[in-house]
């Protein structure tokens, strides 16, 4: 059985924000944040893939650390661009986020059935 929509768009928007957010650190030539949120992206992609019952609120759970990163320097200093796509990044985890908290979501994890 394959993931339902929201589970593979989920795990599409983690996925890509993290990538965005390694070009953005290649762009500014700094690595080392934009790694370490790509190996958490990497970990919550993963665990949806697995399909057990506890990898769906992990998976949640290290998005939302994403998105509050993502957060953290859109609200911070920096240059205007870099807030802003941050910003963005931040958006798109949170609905990530909301996704792996819906009911078929929940159904394709053993959880509560989805009628």
């Amino acid at each position: 059985m394959t993931a339902p929509i929201e589970v593979r768009v989920a795990g599409g928007l983690i996925a890509a924000t993290s990538a965005v957010f390694v070009g953005l650190g290649l762009a500014r030539a700094d690595l080392r944040a934009p790694l370490i949120f790509a190996a958490v992206g990497a970990a919550a992609v993963g665990l949806l893939f697995t399909r057990l019952r506890p990898a769906r609120p992990v998976a949640a759970g290290l998005a939302t650390l994403l998105t509050l990163g993502f957060a953290v320097l859109a609200l911070g200093g920096g240059p205007w661009w870099v807030r802003v796509v941050a910003g963005v990044l931040a958006a798109a985890d949170a609905y990530a986020v909301i996704l792996l908290l819906t009911g078929p979501s929940r159904a394709h994890f053993g959880g509560a059935r989805h009628e």
